[in-house]
């Protein structure tokens, strides 16, 4: 008998990311050839729209005109979300960007929204409201969200 080998949780979250990313990725394609069947652009005067990033990443959803405002729930700052996100800017081109971000890390790391921005193909967002959810790891040792807050707003005199 060998022992069996433990893969850690970080490992299994890592790998259940991928297979999701794959999954919204066929659920994508799939989507795209069917606006392409239809030799038609869905929902001409759509002018705004909202939802989770895999979600509309995966709808496939591309525009000859840009929608004015785009609102996106929920991003973190993985590779995936980063290039789903590139994607989802690239394709939809809109001027304003409403998203809900998850930590501090979410705003500016490597794959952070700041970097996302970055991208010759996301330069059409002109406005930008960022809803920033703090997590736990974000705040210093004994500090409440409303400390934060004060700081943030408190003049540095």
């Amino acid at each position: 008998h060998l022992p069996r080998a433990r893969t850690s949780i970080r490992d299994r979250q890592k790998r259940s990311e991928t297979e999701i990313s794959r999954s919204l990725a066929r659920i994508r394609r799939d989507n795209l050839t069917a606006l392409q069947d239809a030799e038609r652009e869905t929902w001409p005067e759509l002018s705004e729209l909202s939802g989770d990033l895999r979600s509309l990443y995966s709808l496939g959803l591309t525009r000859t005109r840009p929608v004015e405002k785009l609102h996106v729930r929920d991003y973190s700052s993985t590779m995936h979300d980063a290039s789903m996100l590139g994607t989802v800017l690239a394709d939809l081109r809109p001027s304003c960007l409403a998203i809900r971000v998850k930590g501090l890390a979410a705003l500016d790391s490597g794959d952070g929204l700041v970097s996302v921005l970055g991208l010759a193909k996301a330069c059409t967002v002109q406005a930008l409201h960022v809803d920033l959810a703090l997590l736990p790891q974000d705040l210093p040792c004994n500090a409440s969200p409303e400390d934060l807050a004060e700081a943030m707003v408190s003049s540095p005199n």
